[in-house]
């Protein structure tokens, strides 16, 4: 239904800035889709899973992505999901645009570049296809297994984590966070029985995946006031680009690339 809608407003236009603020304005503003403050964490498996964005019209960083894309798919728009660090956004693959970058929590567009500055990416992790890679949906339902091995972590059901979370990797490989999410449950699980039978298989398991993650080039935010943190840095980043703007460099003071002839 929310399909048919949406090509009613659109009117066939093949646009590619015409059908995401089509996106955006419908489930923005019709639908009255609307980020969740009251969850900044994301603590609430509502926010994790797409029946939850569906059911309260308010969602994460997460559930918002997850429903743009559902809706795209059907849409048959080129529409695939981009990781970075404690975060998901989605990009439009399109040469002709020119602002691929979808931020579907507030419905605009953010530059890699911003991305890169207010997340701390990492060249490493970057080059390594870890984060800001647009993914394929293959790779993407990876991510989407590691969401049960959250929930079941949550409960203290190791086993079950650890199962979803070993099938995670082997559709996603390049997920850094999630073979540091692993390294962390093998050696939760280990602490919490140090008398098991498969102890140095565990610790094993646990010390390969700590040091996958570390090579891959996994970036680590810090969960305590990660809100305000972001805003803070969007902030200066934003100031740094109009003072750019405001002082451009003269040419004498550009270096040179090249030796004069």
């Amino acid at each position: 239904t929310m399909v048919d809608e949406i090509r009613i407003l659109t009117k066939g236009s093949k646009d590619p800035d015409y059908r995401v603020r089509a996106l955006n304005t419908y489930l923005h503003k019709r639908k009255g889709f609307s980020y969740d403050k009251t969850d900044l964490d994301a603590l609430q498996d509502k926010n994790h899973f797409l029946s939850g964005i569906m059911d309260s019209k308010t969602g994460s960083c997460e559930t918002f992505p997850l429903l743009y894309l559902a809706l795209a798919q059907r849409l048959g728009y080129p529409v695939y999901p981009v990781a970075a660090p404690r975060h998901l956004f989605l990009r439009y693959v399109d040469s002709t645009y020119k602002t691929q970058n979808m931020e579907t929590t507030g419905g605009g567009s953010t530059s890699d570049e911003e991305y890169i500055y207010t997340l701390e990416i990492s060249t490493k992790s970057i080059k390594n296809g870890v984060y800001m890679r647009t993914m394929s949906y293959r790779e993407f339902l990876g991510d989407l297994i590691s969401t049960n091995a959250l929930h079941w972590g949550r409960k203290k059901q190791l086993n079950k984590a650890i199962r979803y979370l070993e099938k995670s990797v082997l559709l996603n490989p390049r997920n850094a966070d999630i073979w540091n999410s692993l390294a962390y449950v093998y050696l939760n699980k280990l602490n919490s029985d140090p008398q098991a039978p498969d102890i140095e298989d565990l610790m094993a398991r646990g010390e390969y995946c700590k040091k996958k993650s570390a090579v891959l080039g996994v970036t680590t935010l810090p969960r305590m006031n990660y809100v305000e943190s972001q805003d803070r840095k969007i902030a200066e980043f934003r100031n740094m680009k109009k003072m750019e703007s405001e002082n451009p460099i003269p040419p004498w003071e550009i270096p040179l690339t090249v030796k004069p002839q």
